[in-house]
């Protein structure tokens, strides 16, 4: 393979008009005349921006794969004399030109300051664009596929083989560029030390595109409409390097996205199929032979929790795993980058840290805004500058927990321990239920009473603290032959706010389980063309529901509660759910025991007080519509 091109950029970069100062703090749109940052929309986030270049120098050019196709790359190297351990930045986005012009505007997808502490840490990243997106050639677009990590395979190796590289590359960050290390790392290149994913799609269909067999296509196109904008700024910010070759390839990707955008896999394959399990990557995820240190957002409204559990096929003795409550953005917690720089020192560098010996599962409840950083500008949210109110480690990554399980009663209880009893609640359907975003909880419809129906614990008499998914055991009776059902876990406080958990969502048709897979704690569908099947009307069927993996302390005194209605807008999930009117009946008797079933760590509790409704990320609180001054 070899370089098509490549500019060298002073650590200066004279030619660009970046204002003084270093560092300040500031949203993600550019800031007024005046420094001051402009408002931020519901979930952006307020990050730490680095407004001048912090790079010793700057490569940009083409790396060959071994077809041939050229991928647009840049590499910002440190200080010092070199060759540096190296990082690989991989993804569909506008990683191929970070260190441009529209980078340091903050017109980038992902954090800059993670850039910058790596680079000070003493590794030199490159930046490469996946085929067929940004500037990289490539005659088909597809984000998902075999091909995607060959290409990472070929990335590393080029990396490796450059003289400001000493030979050892790790891969780092999140979402595609997390789905990217996942794929690479399966391939085995011989360079590639260590891979840090966070937030990933492993399994398309169960993960994103249908979870529960519900398909949610608005996350998807919004998805693309933002990869157009991004597309754009690379393509500004190589014409500023000199790249006149860059605008012609962009327009061509727009036209190769149109032609294989993941809404059109999801149109041309709305069942699982051979297709679709090519492109589920933690079939191959067994094949990874570095170690990983994974990361997890537990609301994340862009890939949800699952990750295709990919981590459990994983060598255990390669893994290390990160849980925690919130979002999408929460790889860019800066107490979280301790962690990934002692990792990637680790087994990049090669240092002896000791970092072998960190739990290899730490779970971060509660994770809060930091008070002091949430008044300065008066901003709401901070993720760089979150941390958890305490920490759960566990030596293995599948700790040891009891399987808790409360009956559904026909009062609107849930009884720990308690049988069923009772005859069947009824509801209308579809009827949506509110909204949840990070922003917090959208308004209930005027007759949701009609359409959602909340069962209620009495207050716990000790701390449960769960880890895992949550399977809600419902027999269900439809008067038509199909309908989808969502699940909301939250927990009621003993100050009358109700605060979100987690959800989960399935299609009645699609409930036939994988009896080899599923546990009382899990329910695994067979999700298959085949396994469909229609409800006969009236008769109860039993739906188990996988409420997606979380881990909460559901402290003594706080009552559990779920509710069950239409699926609604979920982070960036919002449901193409059945339209057909229905009523639905859930039993709860001797014959048709429906009960949830809760993962708990045993003997664990809460080891710090509650934090406050509204500083706990990823679950928003509101007051507890079913009491009685709310009715």
């Amino acid at each position: 393979m070899k370089i098509a091109r490549t500019v060298l950029v002073a650590g200066a970069l004279a030619a660009l008009a970046v204002s003084p100062g270093a560092t300040q703090e500031r949203s993600r749109r550019d800031a007024p005349a005046g420094g001051q940052p402009t408002s931020l929309g519901p979930g952006e986030d307020f990050v730490r921006v680095v407004r001048e270049p912090f790079w010793a120098k700057r490569l940009t050019g083409y790396l060959k794969t071994r077809d041939g196709t050229e991928l647009r790359y840049s590499v910002l190297l440190p200080k010092g004399k070199g060759p540096f351990p190296t990082l690989l930045h991989y993804s569909g986005y506008d990683v191929g030109s970070i260190g441009g012009s529209e980078y340091l505007k903050g017109n980038h997808q992902y954090v800059k300051t993670i850039d910058k502490d790596l680079i000070d840490a003493g590794y030199a990243i490159i930046g490469v664009n996946a085929r067929a997106t940004g500037c990289s050639a490539g005659d088909s677009f597809d984000w998902h596929r075999p091909l995607y990590g060959q290409d990472g395979y070929d990335a590393v190796e080029f990396a490796a083989a450059q003289p400001w590289s000493n030979g050892n590359v790790g891969m780092y960050s999140w979402s595609w560029a997390g789905m990217s290390q996942l794929w690479t790392a399966s391939f085995r290149p011989p360079h590639l030390k260590a891979i840090t994913p966070g937030m990933v799609i492993a399994n398309p269909r169960a993960d994103s595109y249908a979870p529960g067999g519900v398909p949610q296509p608005a996350m998807i196109s919004g998805w693309t409409q933002s990869l157009l904008r991004l597309w754009d700024f690379t393509r500004e910010s190589a014409v500023g390097d000199g790249d006149t070759r860059c605008a012609a390839q962009v327009e061509r990707n727009k036209k190769t996205l149109e032609e294989g955008a993941p809404g059109v896999l999801v149109l041309q394959h709305q069942f699982r199929d051979d297709h679709l399990e090519e492109r589920n990557v933690s079939l191959r995820t067994h094949l990874i032979n570095v170690p990983v240190l994974s990361v997890t957002g537990f609301q994340d409204g862009a890939t949800t929790s699952r990750g295709g559990y990919y981590q459990e096929t994983v060598d255990p003795n390669l893994l290390w795993m990160v849980d925690t409550n919130g979002d999408h953005s929460m790889y860019s917690s800066e107490t979280f980058r301790k962690t990934l720089i002692r990792f990637l020192d680790r087994y990049v560098k090669g240092q002896r840290n000791g970092f072998e010996s960190t739990p290899r599962l730490q779970v971060w409840e509660e994770t809060k805004i930091d008070p002091v950083r949430l008044q300065r500008g008066g901003i709401e949210r901070n993720v760089e500058a979150s941390g958890p109110n305490f920490v759960v480690s566990r030596p293995s990554i599948r700790p040891a927990v009891d399987q808790v399980s409360f009956a559904l009663t026909a009062d609107g209880g849930l009884k720990l321990r308690g049988a069923a009893a009772g005859e069947p609640r009824t509801m209308k359907y579809p009827l949506v239920g509110p909204a949840v975003r990070s922003s917090g909880w959208g308004p209930a419809s005027p007759d949701w009473t009609a359409g959602a129906l909340a069962y209620t614990s009495d207050p716990l008499d000790k701390d449960l603290v769960v880890y895992g998914p949550i399977s809600a055991d419902l027999w269900i009776s439809a008067d038509r032959s199909d309908a989808d059902v969502q699940v909301t876990v939250t927990a009621v406080m003993p100050d009358g706010q109700e605060m979100y958990v987690q959800r989960g969502w399935l299609r009645l048709s699609n409930r036939a389980l994988d009896p080899a897979r599923s546990t009382p704690g899990r329910p695994v569908l067979l999700d298959t063309p085949t396994s469909f099947k229609p409800m006969w009307p009236n008769r109860p069927e039993l739906a188990r529901v996988e409420v997606n993996r979380v881990s909460f302390p559901f402290r003594k005194g706080v009552r559990l509660r779920i509710w069950i209605d239409t699926p609604s807008p979920t982070g960036s999930y919002n449901f193409a759910y059945n339209p057909v009117p229905a009523t639905l009946r859930v039993w709860n008797d001797a014959q048709h025991p429906s009960k949830v079933v809760l993962n708990v760590l045993p003997s664990e509790t809460a080891k710090a007080p509650a934090v406050p409704c509204g500083r706990v990320l990823g679950q928003p609180c509101r007051a507890d519509p079913l009491a009685a001054d709310a009715r």
